[in-house]
Order: structure tokens, then sequence, then C-alpha cells
């Protein structure tokens, strides 16, 4: 439970059809909502008035150093994480089930997402919510197979307008918590979060007081045959794809890549490609013996390289150790570190985390 109107109208269309609720929140990190107490106040006094029952875990620390530090661990490799999806795969359908689990009977789990639970050539998957717009399904394209059958997303056939249209005749709250594409814990500027917890960790050589991080100094901006162009404030202000905020004459100019180890920043006219590697693959197609199979080279489908935008028709083939090479039909921006995830219509059949180009 968040508070906010898609959660609550989840746990009312369970309790109107039969199951005993329990409204779990767990907490995020010190300045979310989800752990403000009174905002937790606010969301147990909802449970009391929707007639279920509340429960709070305490998980800040996990998700300090479940997500929080993946985001800037990345950032300092020259990746662009999508800390939404580390939260949903690490903690919300990760330790929070596990810490539910030892505290309660047998459970379907249940949130607020736009997405519905499918069935792809006879094994169960993701499918895309019935509302195009808000369809949460690429969020959450990690969660384990193995969770799936025990999992309910009542708004998944339902329109966001209808949900709070829904919610206003019954007089819930209206408002949401930010939106599953937004960092939660970034209040202004994402450096600042990096600057912190990069000093904390010693990611990267820090001076005897814990403040310069070479990410976060000047450095040099090159082209693709490494001439140089200009100067940058540090590679951790910019992502791959990134045209604004260079300074660059003779434009437009697009970040091609991000080398951590030099703190450059190349750019080029042109940022699409039409072939890059997919790691950490989570695969909802399994074999006869359950396992997960990688798709045979040549298979044809469509991947989504960031949240909302068009799928792309493209042919995946195997490239070892749990890699996948991936042929778009047309050039697209890619962004290491973001996903790209993989459908066959509206069925979502698996994804991984975008590679950086070999030798970056």
């Amino acid at each position: 439970m968040s508070g906010g109107v898609d959660s609550s109208m989840a746990a009312v269309l369970l309790r109107e059809a039969g199951y005993r609720v329990i409204g779990a929140v767990h907490d995020l990190h010190p300045y979310s909502e989800l752990t403000d107490p009174e905002h937790i106040v606010e969301i147990e006094k909802l449970c009391k008035r929707l007639g279920i029952e509340f429960l709070r875990l305490p998980m800040a620390d996990i998700f300090l150093h479940q997500v929080i530090d993946d985001f800037a661990a990345s950032y300092r490799d020259g990746v662009t994480p999508n800390p939404c999806v580390r939260c949903n795969e690490r903690l919300r359908f990760g330790r929070f089930i596990e810490e539910l689990k030892r505290r309660l009977p047998p459970f379907f789990f249940s949130t607020g997402h736009y997405v519905r639970i499918g069935s792809f050539r006879g094994r169960t998957c993701l499918r895309r919510g019935v509302d195009a717009k808000k369809d949460q399904s690429y969020m959450l394209y990690r969660i384990r197979p193995e969770l799936l059958d025990r999992l309910i997303f009542p708004l998944g056939e339902l329109a966001k307008e209808e949900v709070v249209r829904r919610a206003k005749e019954m007089d819930l709250p209206t408002a949401g918590v930010r939106e599953s594409q937004d960092a939660c814990f970034v209040e202004k500027d994402y450096t600042d979060i990096l600057r912190e917890r990069l000093s904390a960790a010693g990611g990267g050589p820090v001076d005897s007081a814990g403040s310069r991080i070479p990410g976060l100094e000047p450095g040099v901006i090159r082209d693709e045959n490494g001439a140089e162009l200009g100067r940058h404030r540090g590679y951790l202000h910019y992502t791959v794809g990134q045209r604004k905020g260079l300074d660059l004459s003779n434009g437009p100019w697009y970040v091609s890549a991000l080398d951590a180890r030099t703190n450059t920043v190349y750019v080029a006219r042109n940022p699409g490609v039409d072939e890059f590697e997919v790691g950490e693959l989570n695969w909802f197609l399994s074999g006869a013996e359950g396992e997960a199979v990688i798709p045979a080279a040549g298979m044809t489908t469509e991947v989504q390289i960031r949240y909302q935008s068009r799928p792309r028709i493209c042919a995946l083939s195997p490239a070892g150790n749990q890699t996948l090479r991936v042929r778009l039909e047309e050039p697209a921006g890619v962004t290491p570190g973001q996903s790209a995830v993989f459908y066959s219509g509206e069925y979502l059949i698996g994804g991984g985390i975008i590679k950086p180009p070999a030798g970056a």
C-alpha cells in the first residue's frame, strides 16, 4: 500500500472479490513518503477505513544498499540505471515478499500496477495492461517467473480514468505517490545522491575529505575519431543519447559513449545503433524441465528500449554467457544500463540490461 489511488483501488477490488486483504507497506528511504511517519499513519487510517489489516515492514536499509547504491555504482561505471526496475526486482517483488512469507501464512501478492498475467506458448508471463498509456509491464520484467502464479494485478483490466472515477465515487485519495518511472529518492539533482553514496562507499578515488569524485570533475569531450571538441562538467552529469547541455558548436551532437576510466564524454552526430547486446537476462519462456530458454538464433520479436517508448522489431541470437545480441530493423538510440524488454504482441517474454559496446 502506498496510500495513492492505484493501491487503494486495488485493495478495494480484492476485498470485493472476497479476499482477506492486508495492506502491507515497506519503508524506502529517509526522504520517501513511504518512510514519513505521518504518511504511514495516513495509510494505516486508510486501511482501517477500507476494513483491511495493516502491516509495516522497515526496509529502508535494504533499499539503500540494493537500490540507491546500485544506482550510484552504475553511474560510476558509466552506465545509466533504472532504479525502479531494480526496486521491483530486489525489494518489492524480492525481499519484501520474502519477509512477508516469514510473517504470514501462504498468500497472494498484489499491487496497483497496470499490468496483467497471461499465458504465452503454455507458459505464464506478464501481459500488457489494457490501458496502453499506463502499462507498467516494462518496469516489472525482472520479476522471477516462479512468482507469477501467486501475483494478482486488479488494475490490469482497467483504464486509469476508470480507476480515478471509482475512487472519487468512494471518496478515496485520488493523488498518487510518484510514478514508477521516477527515481523516488532524487529530490533535485541526482548528482547529489552520487556524491553522497560514492563518497560513503569509496566508489572511486576521493580525497581525504571524501568530496572529490573524478566523475564530477571537468573532463574532455571527444568525437568518435578522438578529436577534442570541448570540455564537460564530469561524465556523471551525462547519459548516452543526451543532446542538451553539451555546449558544442556545429550541432546537433549526441552523447554516444562514456569512458569512466578517463572521465571522457564521446559524442556523435547520430546516436542510433542497429545492434547491441543484453545481459542479466530474465526470461519467461522455458523448456520442458522448466529452465529458462535463451532464444535460438534468428528469433524475431519486438523490443522496448525505454519505458513508454514504441516497440521495435528486432532479431535475437545468443551471444554467450547468458547474453543476447539484438539486431534492430531500424537504428535507434540505445542507452547502456537501461532495460531492453521483449514482447510478442502484448505478451512480455523476457528482458535484460543493455550492455556497453565492446571496448567501452
